[in-house]
This record gives structure tokens, C-alpha cells and sequence, in this order.
């Protein structure tokens, strides 16, 4: 055999030394390309497991959304039949008391009819007020005001109101205003005498036994707040009950909706007015035990009384008061801020004026005669008697000695009576609203209102207030009894055939130019949407009245915006 040359030696050892790196340099390749292989399966495994997890959570938040939205059609449904219900109840009532009063003879029953007549359409306004509040605040379009008023007036006359619902059920109620809480302030009266008068009305439905409590306390952290409470013995509700509280459209347990009535908006309404003005509400309550709600407010004073040196006040003996009662309390503290001197134990002496002021359970005149025997004149005497204390004997009453108080205790009323009773008269601000008459005698109104039924209640309430009284079906009658006569005040209706309010406003306020005379017109409107009172204002009216309209508030707008009749117009 014959042996190859050492050249061709050497090349094929080079040669097999290339291939054998070639080939590992390939086994290299081949594993880094199965560890890239293995990688993009366990990536491709774990984004197939995440995509699917992903999948999962997709599909769980589908069936979620659907499932809320399905719980809110059918608590929509729900609500949409307890409307159904609401407006059908005193609609039903009011048809069918009409009926009733048509046929009726007694004048017995066309009272008792046209009272509950009243009632029924109270409280469908009431539902139709509820939704148009809660619609404007869903839209954002509540705008509150920043107005002088008296705190203390408005707390005291919805405990009055309260007062009155509580006794009909034969419950209690206790109303307590702290000495302390500021009278005059800057805020919406209106918007808080609705939320006082939702909490507080729920506090009497749902309260069947015991007692009612509204107290209206300072903060004890902070002077420029207060807290207004609501406490009472009803039934009360579970926690799963007080999620579902504020919730619009839902009730907090059906069965006591059917059984107490109502829409669900009350609370949601309520708790979102509280936030408007500042504040927080917050609950508590205990099934079978009662529900206590409470919310803070805000307080900016506004200019208060200017009140006479406390020395020359006087001093006021109390007598007939349980020595651990929150009447007793509440009496004294004001008192006492107020610059008088409070005798408990009836030791006053000295040459201070000096008034009695003492409690009565008797609901007639003749609790005013047992008490005079204990405390005869001169000295004057102020008796806090029940609610529906009634004066059996006119002579068992001394007007310039005596006055009476009726519960609950309503402090401004107690101090105005202390201070008239004693010779003392307080300088009011200017922020204080001025008495409203009653009477308007000689004072021509002329009504524009084009439906009969309205023109002929507005034309009725009006005389009863002694106004001498013209209508106008449309705006063109309107307008031409303004150019022929003087009127001390226009009510004009906005839709109106052919001349509508807007225009009749315009074309009398056109007539008046060049001349010192301006009629004032308000507008008397069923309209009550956000920006119907600046559409009217721009129009040239002076205010705005949204129908229904009561008596008291055409007696309180006469007030305002009228003064003495003037003569006719030549």
C-alpha cells in the first residue's frame, strides 16, 4: 500500500480539523436554535395562558356589567312602578274626592272633601318636586343661593310642621336649638328647610312608637359649623339595608316601601344638598331600635341683633319645669346669652323688671287661671302651653300681662315675647325680613292667565288678601288694560295664546319708556326648569312665581312689591 505523500497528509488533517469545527460550530447552531425553540414555545405557552387569563377576566367583567345593568332595569322597573303608583295614588284621590264633592250636599263633608282634596295635591307635587330635583342634580344645574336669612327661623318652623305630623301619630317629638348656634347667616334657606324636612319626615313615617328628636348643636371643634341631628325610636334598618340607602331609584327594604309608601329619592336627593352647601350627612341606626341621621353645615354670619346692655334686660322666674329637662336647658341658655337673669327658684328681688315664665299641661284657659292664682298681676306672665292649647274664656287672658307659647318651644318666639312683655324692644339688622300683612286693601292687580280654572283661583286668593282685582285672558288684553288703567302689580302668565308673557312684558315695558312709570310684573308660571327665572328677568319682569301658587306667598309677594295704591293712570 502505498503511503500519501506528507502533504496531502497535512491538508486532510486540516481538512478533518475543518469539518469537525464545521460540525460543532452546527451542533452549536442546532442546540442554540432548539434553546430559542424551547424559549418561543414557553413564551408562546405563557402568553397563550395570560391571553387567556385575560380572556377569563374579560368575560367575568362582561357578565358583571351585565348583571348590574340587568339589577338596574329591573330597579329602574321598579321605580318606574312605584312612580306609577305615587302619582296614581293622590291623582286617584283627588279625582275621586271631586266626584265626591260634586254630589255632596253638607257642607260638613265639601270641608272635609276640599281638605283631603288638598292634601292629595300637596303631596303630588311633592313627588313632581322630588324628580325635578333629582333630574337637576344629576345634570349639575342646582345653582344655591348665598343669601342673608334667619337660621333659627327656618330649624323652628320645620319642628313646628314636625311637631304637628308626630302628635297626629301620637309620638313625641323634642326639638332643642342650642344658645349658642348663630341666627343670622349666609346660605339657602330653601334648599335646607327641604333637606330638614325629608329627614325629618322620614324620622315621623318611619316611627310608629316613642319619640322624634331634632337638635340643632354647634360643633364642639369648630364655632363656624353645626350639626343638625334627627334621632328616633322607629324601625330602623341593617347594614345591607344602609348600602343600598342612597341610591337613587332604590329603596332600602321593599317591604317597608310598600308598606310606608314613597319614591327612594328622598335620601339621594338630601345627601347631595348637603354636599352643595358644605356639608356631611352621616346615619347610624339599629333594626328595631331606631336611626339617628345627622349632617354638619357651614355657618357665615351675617350681621346679628344689636341687643341692649344685659343689665337693663330684667329677670325671668321659671316655674313648673322638670329640674333635669331639656326644655328647663334650652329656656335657661337662651336666656342667659340673651343678657337676662334666670330664677329658678323664684328668689328674684330688686327693682329689675321682673316676668314668670311657667309650664301648663292643661290645653284650655282655664291652666291661664290656675296659674294667675299663683302669680297675680301686675306681673307679667308667659305660659309655654301644649300644641292644641286652645283659650276657653277670653277674660281668663290679660293681653298687656299674658302671653302663651305654644310647644314646641320655639326660642325666637320665646325671646321676642320675654322682650315685649318686659318693655324691650331689640334693633333688628337689616338682614331681618319684615312682617307680612295680611290685608291690601285698595290695591289693583291684574291677572294675565288664559286658563280659567288658575285665573279664577289667583283672582279668588287675591281678594280674599282685599287686592281690587282685573283679568286678562292673553297677552293682548293684558297690554291693553295696562294702557288703560294702573295697576299696582302685574301676575302674568308665560304661555299664553296669541301674545305670549315674554311679549306682553316687552310691549309694556316699552309703553313705560320715557315716563317715571314701571308697573311691576311677575311672572306666574307653571314653568320651573333651570333658567326659566332669567328668561324672565332678561323679559323685563321683576320676579317669579312657579304655580302652584298659596295665599301666604301671594301675601308675601304683594308685600315686596308693592307699596300704597297710586291713583289711575289719566
Amino acid at each position: 500500500m502505498t503511503t500519501p505523500p506528507p502533504d496531502e497528509l497535512q491538508q486532510l488533517r486540516e481538512r478533518l480539523s475543518a469539518l469537525a469545527a464545521e460540525n460543532a460550530q452546527l451542533r452549536r447552531q442546532a442546540e442554540g436554535v432548539a434553546d430559542a425553540n424551547a424559549r418561543a414555545a414557553m413564551q408562546l405557552l405563557e402568553l397563550s395562558e395570560q391571553r387567556q387569563h385575560e380572556l377569563e377576566l374579560k368575560n367575568a367583567e362582561i357578565e358583571s356589567a351585565l348583571q348590574v345593568a340587568e339589577t338596574a332595569s329591573d330597579e329602574k322597573s321598579r321605580f318606574l312602578a312605584t312612580i306609577s303608583h305615587e302619582l296614581r295614588t293622590p291623582i286617584s284621590g283627588i279625582i275621586g274626592l271631586c266626584e265626591l264633592l260634586l254630589d255632596s250636599r253638607r257642607l260638613a263633608d265639601a270641608h272635609e272633601f276640599g281638605a283631603s282634596i288638598a292634601k292629595s295635591a300637596e303631596g303630588f307635587l311633592e313627588l313632581i318636586n322630588q324628580l325635578l330635583d333629582f333630574c337637576k342634580l344629576e345634570a349639575d344645574k342646582v345653582e344655591l343661593e348665598a343669601v342673608p336669612y334667619d337660621l333659627w327661623d327656618v330649624v323652628e318652623s320645620v319642628a313646628e310642621l314636625l311637631h304637628i305630623h308626630a302628635e297626629r301619630k301620637g309620638l313625641a317629638f323634642h326639638f332643642e336649638l342650642g344658645a349658642c348656634v348663630p341666627r343670622h347667616v349666609l346660605g339657602d334657606p330653601l334648599r335646607l328647610r327641604q333637606v330638614l324636612l325629608n329627614l325629618g319626615s322620614n324620622a315621623v313615617k318611619f316611627t310608629d312608637h316613642g319619640a322624634v328628636h331634632l337638635t340643632v348643636l354647634p360643633t364642639a371643634n369648630d364655632p363656624h359649623r353645626c350639626v343638625l341631628r334627627f334621632e328616633d325610636t322607629g324601625c330602623g334598618f341593617d347594614e345591607a339595608a344602609a348600602a343600598r340607602l342612597f341610591q337613587p331609584f332604590v329603596q332600602a327594604d321593599a317591604t317597608m316601601a310598600r308598606r310606608y309608601g314613597g319614591t327612594g329619592l328622598g335620601l339621594a336627593i338630601a345627601r347631595q344638598l348637603v354636599e352643595l352647601m358644605g356639608g356631611r350627612l352621616t346615619w347610624h341606626s339599629t333594626p328595631g331600635r331606631g336611626s339617628t341621621f345627622a349632617f354638619d353645615l357651614p355657618l357665615l354670619q351675617s350681621p346679628a341683633c344689636l341687643l341692649p346692655p344685659a343689665a337693663a334686660r330684667g329677670t325671668v322666674r321659671l316655674d313648673g319645669f322638670a329640674a333635669d329637662s331639656a326644655v328647663l336647658r334650652t329656656v335657661q341658655a337662651h336666656l342667659e346669652r340673651r343678657g337676662f337673669a334666670v330664677d329658678v327658684l323664684a328668689q328674684a328681688n330688686g327693682t329689675a323688671p321682673v316676668l314668670t315664665l311657667a309650664t301648663t299641661s292643661a290645653d284650655d284657659g282655664q291652666g291661664i287661671a290656675m296659674l294667675r292664682r299663683h302669680h297675680p298681676e301686675p306681673m307679667p306672665l308667659l305660659v309655654l302651653a301644649p300644641a292644641g292649647f286652645r283659650i276657653g274664656d277670653a277674660e281668663l287672658l290679660r293681653p298687656e300681662l299674658t302671653a302663651v307659647l305654644r310647644q314646641p318651644l320655639r326660642p325666637s318666639r320665646l325671646l321676642a315675647a320675654v322682650e315685649a312683655l318686659l318693655g324691650h324692644q331689640l334693633t333688628r339688622a337689616a338682614t331681618a325680613a319684615p312682617a307680612t300683612p295680611d290685608s291690601f286693601p285698595g290695591l289693583r292687580v291684574l291677572v294675565a292667565e288664559d286658563t280659567n280654572i288658575n285665573r279664577r283661583v289667583a283672582v279668588e286668593q287675591l281678594r280674599r288678601l282685599g287686592c281690587a282685582v282685573d283679568e286678562a285672558r292673553d297677552g293682548n288684553e293684558a297690554l291693553a288694560k295696562v294702557r288703560e288703567q294702573h295697576f299696582d302689580l302685574v301676575l302674568m302668565d308665560l304661555q299664553m295664546p296669541g301674545l305670549d308673557g315674554f311679549g306682553a312684558t316687552k310691549a309694556i315695558r316699552t309703553l313705560e319708556q320715557g315716563t317715571p312709570q314701571r308697573t311691576p310684573i311677575v311672572a306666574l308660571t307653571a314653568n320651573a326648569m333651570p333658567g326659566d327665572r332669567e328668561d324672565c328677568l332678561l323679559a323685563g319682569m321683576d320676579g317669579y312665581l312657579s304655580k302652584p301658587v298659596r295665599k301666604d306667598q301671594l301675601a308675601a309677594l304683594l308685600a315686596r312689591w308693592t307699596r300704597t295704591p297710586g291713583p289711575p293712570r289719566p
